[in-house]
């Protein structure tokens, strides 16, 4: 694994976002979450458990102890990965990738994604795609979905501007909240993920999905497509 790939970033500070970036987003949206919504609920213990089996079993993926720790925490992934650095000075950071506010709302599924994040027809979400990364190591590739109308102006805009972990966002504006995972899966790789990862096109990469609760509102949907090298 090389360093994090020089990426163009794509800000919301006022601006539009590009036709690239939009595409892209749309891309991911359509490729790696669309295809899960309608199985997507709330997972027991013994759900997460018979879905890590599935991963070996039906999918052939190695899953070491750090893989499952980060399928199935309900923790800072952060957090976790900053622990298993074997030197305090390689840090754990966030890489955008790709930031819009977009109105998609997901076509060919009985769910529109504003109605997955509990908002109106066609009101803006934050589409936000980041790479965790240390100079040495590419971690995971996440997605995260979020309405903005949830979420304070200060929490928001540090969302928008800044290379900072949602689980340090969570912990700097003291929310409590639950993490509940929806989905313990195995997609295919993207040419992005291809590059990023630096695998090939028939190396299947373990993801999850969760969402952020606080005061029984969605706050946002994240989606984690962690490096199969780990």
């Amino acid at each position: 694994m090389k360093n994090a790939p020089n990426l163009e970033k794509t800000s919301n500070d006022g601006e539009y976002p590009s036709q690239a970036s939009m595409e892209n987003a749309i891309q991911d949206i359509e490729d790696l979450i669309l295809p899960w919504f309608s199985s997507e609920r709330e997972m027991n213990f013994n759900e997460t458990r018979m879905a890590l089996e599935k991963l070996k079993k039906a999918h052939g993926i190695n899953l070491t102890k750090i893989k499952r720790i980060l399928l199935t925490t309900n923790g800072s992934v952060t957090r976790i990965l900053q622990s298993i650095q074997r030197k305090s000075t390689y840090q754990v950071c966030v890489h955008t990738m790709n930031q819009i506010l977009t109105r998609y709302p997901g076509r060919g599924n009985a769910f529109t994604i504003q109605e997955r994040l509990g908002i109106e027809p066609r009101m803006e979400y934050n589409f936000r795609k980041v790479l965790l990364t240390t100079r040495k190591h590419r971690y995971i590739l996440a997605i995260s979905l979020t309405p903005l109308c949830m979420l304070s102006p200060e929490f928001r805009d540090d969302l928008m501007r800044a290379d900072v972990p949602i689980g340090i966002l969570l912990d700097r504006y003291k929310l409590e909240m639950l993490r509940r995972i929806t989905v313990i899966g195995a997609v295919y790789p993207t040419a992005e993920m291809q590059e990023v990862f630096k695998i090939g096109e028939q190396r299947k990469i373990p993801f999850r999905s969760y969402e952020i609760i606080h005061e029984k509102k969605l706050l946002m949907k994240i989606y984690e497509f962690l490096n199969p090298n780990l």
